[in-house]
């Protein structure tokens, strides 16, 4: 596999072993002691000395080294067993004069020398040169976001394997490459670290720092209830499964829903009574208040709308069906077999003289205002009471939905909150109804649920 190695370049990558010094001394060349690097000096003015070493490198050559970088490379090549394809040193060349002496861009052509002499020329090197506001990290940040990234973006056509070494120069460029590099190379990336024995150490910060990130948008997420979005991150079977739970659930598939939840609790089998609690306690209709309840918070009115009217003819179908001991009811119910039950109950006269928006009702067939009309007529049921309470707000979302469906009018949260507002509620005290409606809190189940996830993604 063939590998490239990003390296920050700093005044402590080129150095002088101790038995040397005097030939630069003798050269009226300023060094001082390496404080990481035992019997290992630095030059104290990068930009002029590596001027005059590249200059007469033949001089040189013999009295420099690059242990740190020499150490990275070993490595690479002797321990990972991988070939070093390409070498980018970043380095400064900065436009201010007054910063100018501890710039390393002479020694990045040196660097380039060095190795191949030892390692070959058939390793591309080259440098990135950076020239202004080199101590400022969001400078930096966007440098190697913009000029900076051009070069390095295209080592992920060119090369298998990304090695990051940021040990050498600035603080603000080492940190700010990390970033881009991960952002870019990851999960094909290593961070290098040599320390002062010269022992090379592969960090897990990468996958550390990327996984953090994964994680807050997993819970992000979770917060959105965008469980679909969720199945394209890599979780673990636990998380997927419940996942795959919610969804079915949600869409009202109660044998996938149902198979789900058993292979869970087979998989999580410590927790296998509080997830026998918790998952397929709910009936279709408690489902579809929570799909309702959902759409909701996510502000998706349109959608929410179309659930709203769903979950209130499911529930008038379940209440008028047990009072006239049928199944269910359909509107295209054989006439002959309705007007039989309406007799048989004595309540068809007394509905024929309801009215419906000034007008006389159709009685003809169950519709979803006749068994509206039946129910709040004939029927006892102690969640009547909080019928009665939405039923006015449930007439005015009904004219948003025509618009919707006959006009082609979206709903937006003005035309959401204008409805609300003139029955004196808005979302917060109309979800508290229907919680009491339906019998089902949806935010503390999925505040459950979501608990359960999360500890499942730190596992």
């Amino acid at each position: 596999m063939h590998a490239t190695l990003i390296a920050t370049v700093g005044a402590s990558d080129l150095q002088v072993y101790e038995p040397h010094k005097t030939f630069f001394e003798n050269r009226n060349i300023k060094l001082h002691k390496n404080r990481n690097l035992q019997d290992y000096y630095i030059f104290e003015h990068p930009r002029d000395v590596g001027e005059q070493i590249l200059g007469n490198y033949e001089a040189f050559k013999d009295y420099i080294e690059y242990p740190i970088i020499r150490k990275a490379i070993g490595y690479i090549i002797k321990d990972l067993n991988q070939k070093i394809s390409r070498i980018i040193f970043i380095t400064t060349d900065q436009d201010d004069d007054n910063f100018r002496k501890r710039d390393t861009l002479y020694f990045g052509e040196i660097l380039k020398k060095l190795i191949h002499k030892e390692y070959g020329t058939h390793i591309n090197i080259e440098a990135i040169k950076v020239k202004q506001n080199i101590i400022y990290y969001d400078s930096m940040y966007e440098f190697f976001g913009g000029k900076g990234a051009e070069r390095l973006r295209s080592i992920i056509k060119e090369n298998n394997f990304v090695y990051l070494l940021p040990q050498g120069g600035i603080d603000a460029i080492n940190t700010t490459l990390m970033l881009r590099c991960i952002e870019w190379f990851h999960p094909n990336i290593t961070q290098l670290s040599v320390n002062e024995n010269g022992i090379v150490s592969p960090l897990n910060f990468p996958n550390l720092f990327m996984n953090n990130i994964e994680k807050q948008k997993i819970l992000h997420l979770l917060k959105q209830f965008d469980y679909t979005s969720l199945l394209n991150f890599t979780v673990s079977d636990k998380f997927r499964i419940l996942l795959e739970y919610i969804i079915a659930e949600l869409e009202l598939d109660t044998k996938l829903a149902q198979d789900r939840a058993q292979h869970l609790i087979t998989l999580d089998w410590e927790n296998r009574n509080k997830l026998h609690d918790l998952l397929n306690k709910f009936s279709p209709i408690q489902w579809l208040y929570i799909a309702t309840f959902i759409k909701i918070k996510q502000n998706h009115y349109s959608d929410a709308l179309f659930r709203l009217f769903a979950l209130f003819e499911l529930f008038l179908n379940e209440k008028v069906s047990e009072y006239f001991e049928e199944k269910e009811f359909k509107e295209n119910m054989p006439t002959d077999k309705w007007n039989s039950l309406l007799n048989k109950k004595g309540i068809a006269e007394s509905l024929q003289g309801e009215t419906y928006n000034g007008q006389r009702l159709d009685c003809s067939k169950p519709s979803r205002i006749v068994l509206q009309k039946i129910y709040e007529k004939f029927i006892n049921d102690p969640k009547k009471e909080k019928w009665l309470l939405i039923s006015p707000l449930i007439e005015s979302l009904n004219n948003l939905r025509n618009d919707l469906a006959h006009r082609g009018r979206g709903i937006t949260k003005e035309n959401w909150d204008q409805v609300f507002s003139k029955h004196n509620m808005d979302n917060r005290s109309f979800l508290s109804e229907l919680d009491q409606l339906f019998g089902i809190n949806p935010d503390e189940y999925l505040n459950d649920i979501h608990s359960i996830l999360e500890r499942y993604l730190k596992s």
